[in-house]
């Protein structure tokens, strides 16, 4: 039954007061809840607008604090942050703060980093679980830091962001530290042994080096229950000969996840290695550091590939595929166990090269960045497509000369390709792994970009390439996507 016209407008004005009432009705510890995923200075704001509220703020669980470079152009501005940050800390009336966050774009004098210690001994005794510093000076870094920290029994989480250099305490003691994240410039050789034996049970573990030009550095990684570790190296020097003087040492017994980027190729040691590990991302090497590579490193990129050679998932990112030759012209790596790939491969030949590598692929995830370069094998591949009566000619004829990798001719079913153009030199990829992938029961093309009118007629072609064993493969198993949101993930 309809209600009076005045019964609904009622109704209406009253809805905004239900509101209300219902989020006062909550029980303290959901507001405390939901309060603990605000910045502080938000806290205190939403804390005015109830009276019930008025002394949440110094009961929150989470102290989150953030200042931005915006924030910082006139001077006072980051005095009152300062002040601030000092009264919250002072008042706040919890034995236990679960989470402390500072980020910081921008301290500018030595002074402020010495009223920052004192803030982490006090969150430090409150029996802290997670605390994460973010801070990025111009001129100066951490000072150091407080060894109370070091010795913190309650912490669980610790990520040090800096763009300066941090010395780190000889005394390391973290019982409870599952998941650590440092990001520090020439760590020299403070990441050693002896700082990690201090975290018994450490499962996480995430290291950002930025590195000088020439300088000595020397990571030496024990962790008996490491689970996943990813190391980013970025040195100035875009030679070679700057990996020489970078030394990676991994000692993690169940190690399961491992991620390296990594610009000058540095020397890793993996040791006491299980076959726990079960997926690598590889990202080594620049461009022109591949254009001219000099034995030594080289050889440094082949043991890391010989010491990750069991893993199921591999993903080679980056430039690290147009390194291929020259590693495997010292030796080759056989990747036996990997079934799911992602490569990022900037033509035909390295695809084929790094194919090669893997006889029992099942599903591969292809990144296409084609560059203009002059490759005799690929020059002599291209086709072109433009042409009706060419469409369907028996193309790739110096290829035939190329033994077809084993894992298209038996194991591969399904494949993924984004591509960025739609140029011949792409054509020509999707068309040979099409034409010689027995096995393929599906594919899928991103397109990450809009193309022109002409580009889009050329893949559409894709749908009559000749296929290879399964020539009664229908169409709806190539399904194309235009502007696709890409995921490597291979299911």
């Amino acid at each position: 039954m309809k209600e009076p016209k005045g019964k609904q407008e009622k109704n209406t004005k009253m809805a905004p007061n239900v509101g209300a009432r219902s989020i006062e009705s909550l029980p303290d510890s959901i507001l405390l809840h939901i309060l603990s995923f605000l910045e502080m200075k938000y806290v205190v704001r939403v804390c005015v607008v109830s009276k019930r509220w008025k002394d949440f703020w110094s009961s929150v669980p989470n102290l989150i604090f953030s200042l931005s470079e915006s924030d910082l152009i006139l001077e006072d501005r980051f005095e009152k942050f300062m002040d601030f940050f000092e009264r919250i800390l002072l008042l706040h009336d919890s034995s236990t703060i679960q989470k402390f966050s500072l980020r910081c774009a921008r301290a500018r004098f030595p002074h402020d980093f010495n009223r920052l210690n004192p803030w982490i001994c006090a969150v430090s005794k409150r029996n802290v679980e997670q605390l994460d510093l973010y801070i990025f000076s111009p001129d100066f870094g951490f000072p150091n830091l407080p060894s109370v920290l070091f010795t913190c029994k309650t912490l669980v989480e610790l990520r040090l962001h800096d763009n300066h250099v941090i010395d780190f305490p000889r005394c390391t003691y973290l019982p409870n530290l599952k998941t650590l994240e440092i990001s520090v410039v020439d760590p020299g050789d403070n990441l050693n042994r002896r700082f990690f034996s201090g975290c018994p049970v450490l499962e996480s573990l995430s290291i950002i080096a930025y590195i000088s030009d020439h300088m000595k550095v020397s990571i030496d990684i024990y962790a008996p229950t490491l689970k996943n570790l990813k190391t980013f190296l970025g040195v100035d020097g875009r030679d070679g000969f700057a990996g020489r003087d970078v030394k990676v040492i991994i000692d993690a017994q169940i190690l399961e996840y491992l991620s390296i980027e990594d610009n000058c190729v540095a020397g890793y040691l993996i040791k006491n290695q299980s076959s726990s590990l079960v997926r690598a991302d590889i990202n080594v090497g620049l461009d022109d550091l591949w254009e001219d590579m000099e034995d030594d490193a080289a050889w440094r990129a082949l043991k890391l590939f010989k010491r990750i050679s069991h893993v199921k998932h591999l993903g080679l990112h980056g430039v690290t595929t147009r390194g291929l030759g020259c590693i495997y012209g010292n030796a080759r790596v056989t990747f036996c166990n990997v079934t799911h790939s992602y490569l990022c491969v900037p033509d035909l030949p390295k695809l084929r090269e790094a194919l090669q590598s893997m006889p029992n692929l099942e599903y591969l995830a292809i990144y296409v960045e084609i560059l203009h370069v002059k490759d005799d094998d690929l020059e002599a591949d291209i086709v072109d497509l433009s042409e009706e009566d060419n469409e369907f000619n028996d193309v790739f004829s110096s290829t035939q000369a190329h033994v077809v990798p084993s894992c298209l001719l038996s194991h591969l079913r399904v494949i993924k390709v984004a591509i960025l153009e739609g140029t011949n030199d792409v054509l020509q990829l999707v068309k040979y792994l099409l034409k010689n992938s027995e096995a393929l029961s599906k594919m899928t093309i991103c397109l990450l970009s809009s193309l022109s009118g002409e580009e889009v007629k050329k893949i559409k072609r894709i749908l009559r390439f000749p296929r290879g064993g399964f020539k009664d493969m229908s169409n709806k198993n190539i399904q194309i996507y235009a502007r696709f949101v890409w995921s490597a993930t291979l299911n």
